[in-house]
């Protein structure tokens, strides 16, 4: 996979994959061109659906390569299209619609050459959702550095199974992060009070061994911009073994309202401690402060993995309440009711939500979390007109 964003791939970028002979691997494809009769279709659905069941990749279309070394690139002639966008869908349509399950991590760009001509990108991420077949042949397919290979039965059981065992580590993860929460522990400061609402957002290789997705060069760059944010706003910032933590101060110097975690593999959490402090006698979640803090520190974590090359979608949200016995949710004005009814367990953790891409708006991408959390104190879903 070329290491750099698909919008910002030039032709410098594919002329230095033939000067510098960068043999297709691992996450790296050439094709001469895709006709995409029943051959045509069937070769490049297989390329798609290995890269998939694999780590992601980059299928390159326009791109001679050496008849005695098929891997091997030795120049850009392009493609001639009259239309590239339509191009772009043709090829993105054969490429996910023969897969099943459908594939969504799949994407394509024309990148035009000083020729006129264009060489074509299908970028495929990894899917969470694999392992994926070719529904016209019902095959499973993996890769290696040496290329395309059909999966057996028991590596099939395996892919199963590992897609499953990512789900539930992830999972397994979040739950001991709220153990540690709850408990006051492995945090990079003390925080006020006892109720939480917890963030976490993790992309869906950040547990794998090894992983570091975050390089040290944008921690810093981070730091400068002051772009991570608590669920309350911006604020101090420092370097910790994980990553970079920012937060808010409280009003006891050892007590701190707010605070947020980048780490180094690419896991965000978020953990705040004002949001759900009981109003003199009347625990109330405020709902217009959640839903904002929650859409604006959304937006600034999608960023930060916008401008991450290593970090590919799909990720995972979960959304945490903690200390909320009792507590009811404020009922907008507009339906004549100040609140709901009380929350009926002290920890409220719906289910996650799946991000395809970091491209999707913070309101899409909450909004059937936080219906999840007002069915939880009896309500049909947030109040419409404006997700609360």
């Amino acid at each position: 996979m070329i290491p750099k964003p698909l919008d910002q791939i030039e032709e410098v970028d594919l002329q230095a994959l033939v000067d510098e002979g960068v043999r297709e691997g691992l996450r790296l494809e050439y094709k001469r061109e895709v006709r995409l009769d029943g051959d045509g279709k069937r070769t490049l659905r297989r390329a798609v659906c290995a890269f998939a069941n694999t780590q992601g990749g980059d299928v390159l279309i326009g791109v001679d390569v050496d008849p005695d070394d098929k891997a091997l690139p030795v120049s850009l002639p392009g493609v001639a299209v009259s239309s590239v966008d339509a191009e772009e869908l043709r090829l993105s349509q054969a490429a996910r619609l023969g897969l099943e399950p459908q594939l969504d991590g799949v994407d394509v760009r024309g990148v035009p050459l000083q020729s006129g001509e264009h060489v074509f990108i299908i970028r495929v991420r990894q899917s969470w959702r694999r392992p994926h077949r070719v529904l016209q042949e019902r095959h499973f397919y993996a890769r290696t550095h040496e290329g395309i290979y059909p999966l057996e039965v028991p590596q099939i059981r395996r892919a199963f199974l590992m897609s499953e065992r990512q789900a539930e580590g992830i999972r397994g993860f979040v739950a001991e992060r709220l153990v540690a929460i709850g408990a006051g522990q492995d945090l990079p400061v003390r925080l006020e009070g006892r109720g939480r609402v917890v963030l976490h957002l993790i992309p869906s290789g950040a547990l794998e061994p090894g992983s570091e997705m975050i390089s040290t060069e944008q921690l810093q760059e981070e730091a400068r911009s002051h772009r991570l944010r608590t669920l309350i706003g911006t604020g101090n910032a420092r370097f910790t073994l994980e990553g970079l933590a920012v937060w808010n101060p409280g009003g006891h110097e050892e007590h701190q309202l707010s605070v947020a975690t980048l780490h180094r593999n690419g896991i965000v959490e978020a953990v705040d401690a004002s949001l759900l402090e009981p109003q003199h006698d009347s625990p109330i979640v405020p709902t217009g402060s959640l839903t904002q803090g929650l859409e604006a520190a959304l937006e600034s974590y999608l960023a930060i993995f916008r401008a991450a090359d290593a970090i590919a979608p799909p990720g995972y949200l979960f959304l945490s309440l903690l200390g909320v016995r009792n507590h009811r949710m404020a009922v907008p004005a507009a339906q004549f009711r100040g609140h709901s009814g009380p929350f009926g367990r002290d920890i409220v953790t719906p289910p996650e939500a799946v991000i395809q891409g970091w491209d999707e708006t913070p309101r899409a991408i909450l909004a059937p979390v936080l219906d999840r959390i007002w069915n939880a104190v009896g309500e049909q879903g947030a109040p419409r007109g404006r997700r609360i």
